[in-house]
Formats: structure tokens, C-alpha cells, sequence
């Protein structure tokens, strides 16, 4: 028996013996103190619903604690006749848990959710926020901020409180293998060929005092040597900058779906990572959405590409006045007009504040851009968009 069958057995006991709404003593349940088994139920299908395989161990234990919270405010009911395809419900003679009624037959197990209860109380719960009320005080518990409790609760209003919103770009089955690298560097190492430096015309005084060495040495400045390098792959074994092999499980436009043993390099949600088909020649950038190891021992991952072709430039805060300030290796990802996206910049991690004026470089290009909006922050990135702030001359 599965592990859905056995939770919808559980349930369907209880309905079947009159118990399903009798509330007792729980000391578990941190909220309410009590619960009832239909309310023990919910609280599943909510952590269900939460993409609880992309939330960080401190996220997923919140959601928890919320969905106990929140169980009370929905219902299940068969009133599943001329619902929405998009609404969900759940068979609970399946081994499977809520999905679209779009996508489910017609059996005498199927239930309908109804969260549009729980829609009116998150919102109650943000209005009580912006007139300064605690996290603790309305029973989301002490550990949390109220701007983190209500970007986690903004992110679950949908999947809770409405219905599925669908996939942007549908997935297709397809086999094959990819490159993955999680490491910073490794990911620029393999867009350039070459390690990260700083670039020339940020020489320390050192630097050019190196160069009037050799003019009074040699009484003329030597030339500098221009190595061949050799191909990226071939260069990244002495760097240890060499990445994995991953098996594709299926794709769609936006992302990848893959697996590998469980033994491997450290990944954390939401990491940025490098990624490349092996019949492809260009290393994308992308997100790790979630991570599920499977009871076979397979890690499975879900990986969210970020829109356009990443290019490796070098970023410093322009606040800094005395030149002093080292680079740093960042992205830029141009405008997408087919993903419909705009440019943005993928910078180091906590990186990101409105307005932030920033001097970018790439080759001999420098300008100075302002950051305008957090797009997505990761545990080593942080993606925002970028306006134009002038332009400036090479030190």
C-alpha cells in the first residue's frame, strides 16, 4: 500500500464511523491544542499543496505548523459537478494526493477541496500584518518576521486558498543526460574558458609596478605573453572544477526534471547551478526549485532555467569612491523577447538593495546601473533587474 492510500484509508475510516469531525486533546498540534481527524487530514493535503520538496528544513517546518493553522477554514465535500478544471480535489481510493478536477475520473472517491474559506483568512491575516500585528500573536509562532511570514504566505495563497494555476510550458518525457555544476566559479569557468580575475584596468598599483620592473631591467617593457588556453573541459580536471552527469526524466521550456544516485556533490534548494545538455554546446543558468530523494536511493531534482543566455561580467558597488573595491563575478542575462522576459543581473548572495548603484564591466565595456527589483533570491544568488545609471570611464 502506498503512502496516499494508506493516509485516505485512515480518513475514510474515520468518516465511515461518524469521527471524522470529533475533536480531541493534541498536544502536537501547536495552535489549537486539539484535533479532529478530518483537520489532520487537510493539514496533509496543505503540506502537500506547499511545494514542500522546495522549502528550505526552516520553511517546511512553518508550512507545517501553518497548515494545522489554517486546516479549520476548508472543506472537503463531493459537490465536484460543474467545479472549475482547475480546482482541485482529491480520490481517495488513488495513491495520490490533490490534483486539478480537470485531470481526475469521475470515481466514488473523489472529493472536492474547497480553501476558498482559508483565501479570506490569509488575507485577513496580511491586512493584520501591515497595522503592525505580530506572527505570534496570530498563531503563525514566535520564530518568524512578519515580512518572512507574509512573503510565505503570499506564496501559498494560490495553491491554498484558489486553484492550481498550471504549468506555463508543459512537460515532455525525453531521456539523454546533462552537465551540472553548483560551484560559482565552475559556472563561469565554463561561459569564459578561463577563471574569474579581476579585470586589467583594475590593476593595483602593484601591478603596473611590475611593468616599470621590467623597463628598468630591460630598459623597455617587455611584452606580455598571450597563452593558448585550451577548452574549458580540458582545463577544468587541475581546477577541480568538473561537473555531473545527470539523467533528464523530462523537460519543458522553462526547465529540466532530473535524477541522480544519491551519492554526489551537496546541492541546497534554490542554489544556483550551471547546466548543459551534452548534445548542446551553450551552459545555461538556472535554479534549483526542489530536491526529493527517492526511496531507491535516486535524488530527483527540479530545475527552473533562468531566461536568456548568460554572459560572465564583473560587478563592484559603485559607493565605494577610492576605486579600491574589488570585483566580483556576476551575470548578465539579456532580454528574452520569446520567453517574454526582460534583461536582469544574477549577482553574489544579499547582494540586492533598491536603488543600489553598481559598476559593471564587461571587456572593455564599463557602465554604471541601478538596481531596481528583486526577482528571485537563492541561498548564492540573488536575481534582480537593472536600469542604466550612465556611463563611466575605465580606471
Amino acid at each position: 500500500v502506498g503512502m496516499w492510500r494508506a493516509v485516505h484509508r485512515s480518513y475514510q475510516d474515520a468518516v465511515r464511523e461518524g469521527l471524522a469531525r470529533v475533536r480531541v486533546a493534541d498536544t502536537l498540534n501547536e495552535v489549537w491544542r486539539a484535533q479532529s481527524p478530518h483537520e489532520a487530514y487537510v493539514a496533509v493535503l496543505l503540506v502537500e499543496l506547499a511545494n514542500p520538496y522546495g522549502r528550505s528544513e526552516r520553511e517546511l517546518n512553518w508550512v507545517m505548523r501553518w497548515a494545522q493553522r489554517f486546516a479549520p477554514y476548508c472543506a472537503l465535500d463531493t459537490n465536484v459537478e460543474g467545479q472549475k478544471p482547475g480546482a482541485y480535489g482529491v480520490d481517495t481510493d488513488s495513491d495520490c494526493s490533490l490534483r486539478p478536477l480537470g485531470l481526475l475520473a469521475r470515481t466514488p472517491g473523489l472529493l472536492r477541496f474547497d480553501g476558498s474559506t482559508l483565501a479570506i483568512q490569509i488575507q485577513a491575516v496580511l491586512a493584520q500584518f501591515k497595522r503592525g500585528v505580530k506572527p505570534a500573536a496570530l498563531g503563525l509562532g514566535e520564530d518568524c518576521s512578519a515580512s518572512v511570514s507574509a512573503r510565505l504566505l503570499l506564496s501559498l495563497y494560490r495553491p491554498w486558498g484558489l486553484a492550481s494555476s498550471g504549468r506555463r510550458f508543459p512537460r515532455r518525457a525525453r531521456g539523454g543526460r546533462v552537465e551540472l555544476t553548483g560551484d560559482w566559479l565552475a559556472i563561469g569557468f565554463a561561459l569564459n574558458g578561463e577563471l574569474f580575475q579581476q579585470p586589467r584596468a583594475s590593476a593595483t598599483p602593484r601591478g603596473r609596478l611590475s611593468d616599470d620592473m621590467s623597463l628598468l631591467t630591460f630598459g623597455e617593457r617587455v611584452p606580455r605573453v598571450t597563452e593558448t588556453k585550451p577548452a574549458a573541459p580540458a582545463r577544468a580536471h587541475p581546477l577541480a572544477f568538473e561537473s555531473e552527469q545527470w539523467e533528464v526524466l523530462d523537460q519543458s521550456v522553462s526547465g529540466f526534471r532530473l535524477q541522480r544516485p544519491s551519492d554526489g556533490v551537496r546541492l541546497e534548494h534554490h542554489q544556483l547551478i550551471g547546466i548543459r545538455p551534452l548534445d548542446a554546446d551553450q551552459l545555461l543558468i538556472a535554479d534549483l526549485s526542489w530536491l526529493m530523494y527517492r526511496s531507491e536511493g535516486m535524488l530527483e531534482v527540479g530545475v527552473n532555467v533562468l531566461p536568456g543566455v548568460p554572459r560572465v561580467v564583473s560587478v563592484r558597488p559603485q559607493a565605494q569612491t577610492d576605486g579600491r573595491e574589488p570585483f566580483h563575478q556576476a551575470f548578465l542575462l539579456p532580454p528574452s523577447p520569446a520567453l517574454k522576459s526582460d534583461g536582469s543581473l544574477v549577482l553574489p548572495p544579499m547582494w540586492f538593495r533598491p536603488g543600489r548603484l553598481v559598476e559593471l564591466r564587461e571587456g572593455d565595456a564599463v557602465r554604471e546601473v541601478c538596481l531596481r527589483k528583486l526577482l528571485l533570491r537563492g541561498t548564492n544568488f540573488d536575481q534582480c533587474s537593472f536600469e542604466p545609471a550612465g556611463q563611466l570611464n575605465p580606471a
